[in-house]
């Protein structure tokens, strides 16, 4: 009786060891000097030539790495002691110390999986259709994220889904910038700062863990079409200057107006020293000297390249309040 008794002792004292952080499998994975806490494994050490922290966090039953790369304290930006390392817990990518300072992430390992998550939501964002991503990323080294922009530009001006990430290494945080665009012309922005967002919280964000804005829409320009107009119902109506403040008040930051160029069918416009058409010309002429349309737009911006449009860039407007456009007008001349 008496030994049964005591094989209970031992058997609840040994269980209570374990809940209060005596007792832990090891995945394989950890090493030894490892030490558990808050269901996590930490092993950091000192390292002398970057002045910080080096850090590895595992996860307890797995052995998947959380965290990987140099820490900083949070007080001083610099790494801390060997007798200071002594851990309480690990949280939204941060190693809480038992003095109550932190170990904040300063940069980010190979091995440090916001890399795989980052790309894992570019790749989400631009596989909404049924065409294969393409990811606009070469090589990468500790030193360069191999970012290929060129690839993002000749993607989405072939309408191909893309993703790009870039990685920024700041003073005391590393940053991820990124962009994602889908078959549909959709294109977003995607960034993660390791020091959080608390003093950046831009609109029209989408939120994920730990309340970081992650994803952000871009605008896509207004693009409008006039063919099927004559001119004089764009241009003596009243129309146009209708058309630009309306945009204006949706808080769009430019306009294009495809007036075509008059060369169809092998027609000359009957211009010289010109890219367009009548259409086209009476409109440039409007936008360079109607001077009621200059409180909506900045006239020396006058984008003439192309030979069907133009493009002009709006001036900001800080509380728009119109979300779409009047458009068509419902009588065509």
């Amino acid at each position: 009786m008496a030994n049964g008794r005591t094989k209970f002792v031992l058997c609840t004292l040994l269980l209570s060891i374990s809940s209060c952080g005596g007792v832990h499998p090891r995945p394989a994975t950890v090493p030894s000097s490892a030490v558990w806490v808050d269901h996590t494994f930490v092993d950091c050490s000192v390292d002398r030539q970057s002045h910080a922290n080096r850090c590895t966090v595992y996860k307890e039953a797995s052995g998947e790495v959380l965290a990987d790369g140099l820490f900083l304290l949070n007080t001083s930006h610099a790494g801390a002691g060997e007798s200071e390392l002594r851990y309480a817990a690990f949280g939204h990518g941060v190693i809480y110390l038992q003095d109550a300072r932190l170990l904040v992430p300063w940069v980010a390992s190979e091995r440090d999986p916001s890399h795989r998550i980052f790309d894992e939501k570019l790749r989400a964002l631009a596989s909404a259709g049924a065409k294969r991503a393409i990811r606009c990323q070469s090589a990468e080294t500790s030193t360069s994220d191999g970012a290929d922009p060129e690839c993002a530009l000749k993607a989405f001006a072939s309408q191909q889904p893309f993703y790009v990430r870039f990685y920024l290494q700041g003073i005391d945080s590393f940053v991820y910038r990124g962009l994602a665009g889908d078959e549909n012309g959709n294109v977003y922005e995607v960034g993660y700062d390791s020091s959080g967002w608390a003093r950046q919280q831009p609109t029209r964000g989408q939120l994920l863990d730990n309340n970081d804005p992650v994803v952000r829409p871009c605008r896509r320009p207004v693009s409008l079409d006039l063919h099927g107009f004559h001119p004089s119902a764009i241009i003596n109506t009243g129309l146009l200057a209708n058309l630009v403040q309306q945009v204006w008040e949706m808080g769009e930051p430019e306009l294009t107006l495809i007036h075509g160029h008059g060369r169809n069918r092998g027609i000359s416009p009957g211009f010289v020293n010109t890219n367009t058409g009548n259409f086209g010309l009476r409109i440039r002429h409007a936008f360079r000297t109607d001077k009621s349309l200059r409180q909506w737009i900045y006239h020396t911006t006058l984008d003439c390249r192309e030979w069907g449009s133009t493009w002009v860039k709006l001036k900001p407007n800080p509380s728009p309040t119109r979300k779409e456009l009047d458009w068509p007008p419902e009588e065509k001349e």
